[in-house]
């Protein structure tokens, strides 16, 4: 079972904690590579791997190199960020939305979803040039709803 935790002796990076085949917790911070520890119960782990932290962080400094900072936690994010796109872009998105029977705002969420899922290069094409929406539209799988709450379209 792995669990990710936010709050922790680690300066506030994030902890993974892992129970092993063999009974034993280990304790890891995904952003130090190497900060581990290992212990016979979670606590013990999750307070030795402190020790790791400070240990790696040392030894970073020791060599010169950069220390990444804290991934961001789940709770930095609001779901709201303000993109500014070309005006043919918002018109061209604004004319599927409203050809598909949803909103802009749940248009722009499905069709983000679908592009962070299958990667940004998944949907190129080669030798063509230009904006993409101003070519052959390709549908979208969008969920008709009656406003942005979420409640379906029956």
């Amino acid at each position: 079972m792995s669990v990710q935790m936010s709050e922790s002796p680690t300066r506030g990076y994030a902890i993974e904690i892992q129970q092993e085949k063999d009974g034993t917790w280990t304790a890891r911070v995904p952003d130090l590579p190497g900060a581990v520890a290992a212990a016979t119960g979670p606590a013990e782990a999750i307070a030795e791997v402190g020790d790791a932290v400070d240990a790696w962080i040392a030894a970073a400094r020791a060599q010169g190199a950069t220390i990444p900072p804290p991934s961001p936690t789940e709770d930095q994010f609001s779901g709201r960020f303000v993109v500014r796109v070309p005006r043919s872009l918002h018109r061209a998105a604004t004319q599927r939305a409203a050809r598909e029977g949803v909103s802009l705002n749940t248009y722009c969420v499905t069709a983000l979803a679908q592009v962070v899922a299958n990667g940004l290069a998944g949907d190129a094409r080669p030798g063509v040039s230009g904006p993409d929406w101003a070519r052959e539209p390709r549908p979208l799988t969008v969920p008709r709803t009656r406003s942005d709450s979420g409640t379906p379209v029956r």
